[in-house]
């Protein structure tokens, strides 16, 4: 039992730190979009790395280049202003950007799919190490 704990404490909360640090330091308590979804790729490719199932881990692959997809397009769009290109392929650009949900709804996906998948490790870490009885 003392193994599940331990592997809870190291794979679900010390991934948590940027999120806890950012609420901590910011004055308004809000965490940016950045930071929601660089921790949702690093959890994810670590979640991928230490699970035992290939459907988590190939699971975890897909979403850690969603993840990486979602964090460039958001750096896009942070950039937006600085890059020096036409203004009508500035507005084009404008016009997709606008479009893409991960630019109004990426906290809410990316603390949804952080959910998703420590839900996920929890259940194989209680398999793995209180029903199997393997040791951390």
């Amino acid at each position: 039992m003392t193994a599940f704990l331990r592997s809870l404490i190291a794979g679900v909360l010390y991934p948590m730190v940027p999120i806890l640090a950012e609420i901590l330091i910011r004055s308004n308590s809000e965490v940016r979009l950045e930071t929601w979804v660089v921790t949702a790729v690093v959890y994810f490719a670590a979640i991928g790395l230490a699970s035992s199932s290939r459907a988590i881990s190939e699971l975890s692959l897909w979403f850690t280049g969603m993840g990486a997809l979602a964090y460039g397009t958001i750096a896009l769009a942070v950039q937006f202003d600085t890059i020096k290109i036409s203004d009508d392929d500035k507005q084009t650009i404008a016009k997709m950007l606008s479009s893409l949900p991960v630019l109004e709804q990426g906290a809410r996906i990316s603390g949804i799919l952080i959910l998703a998948f420590t839900f996920a490790y929890g259940v194989e870490r209680f398999k793995r190490h209180v029903i199997n009885g393997e040791e951390f």
